[in-house]
């Protein structure tokens, strides 16, 4: 939790999470996906944290509750979905950057191994990816295009690290 907050600390307007996630746009249909935590893996790329395990100036939270995000925070409300990538849209819309991204242990118990089971939070729901590419796509409108910025750079403390 120190790193976490050290690292938001040197950056504050930013928001730092340990939990990150990658949206994409489909070349073919040109709507938002919604990527789980294995895409991040895979490409080393990432577009957002999520706010369950992260750390945001106050300020933001006046951006999410301003009238022109109305009808995104009435899309959260009626699916109790999506909370977090409204407020990842609103921080990068205030910056006009990715994230940071902080190596910390964590285990997100939300969240299946490769998808095969054995959770019960809200990801583990019939659609839920789907759900959350229907918000981004949504999302879009009122910042007008998905202010989502893409990053690829994790800090982690050197001090921990034995290859760097």
């Amino acid at each position: 939790l120190r790193r976490l907050v050290d690292a938001w600390a040197a950056a504050p307007a930013n928001m730092a999470g340990v939990a990150p996630r990658l949206v994409a746009r489909d070349a073919r249909t040109r709507r938002w996906r919604y990527l789980r935590s294995w895409h991040v893996w895979w490409t080393g790329r990432f577009s957002l944290v999520l706010t369950k395990a992260a750390v945001l100036h106050r300020d933001h939270f006046a951006a999410y509750r301003a009238p022109a995000l109305a009808a995104a925070r009435a899309r959260v409300d009626a699916g109790r979905n999506c909370e977090d990538l409204l407020m990842a849209c609103v921080v990068a819309n205030a910056t006009r950057a990715p994230p940071l991204w902080v190596s910390a242990r964590y285990v997100d118990r939300g969240q299946a191994l490769l998808g095969l089971g054995g959770h019960q939070g809200i990801s583990a729901a019939a659609g839920h990816v789907a759900a959350r590419g229907e918000c981004l796509d949504a999302f879009a409108g009122p910042f007008g295009g998905l202010p989502l910025a893409t990053g690829a750079a994790k800090l982690s403390d050197a001090r921990a690290a034995w290859l760097w």
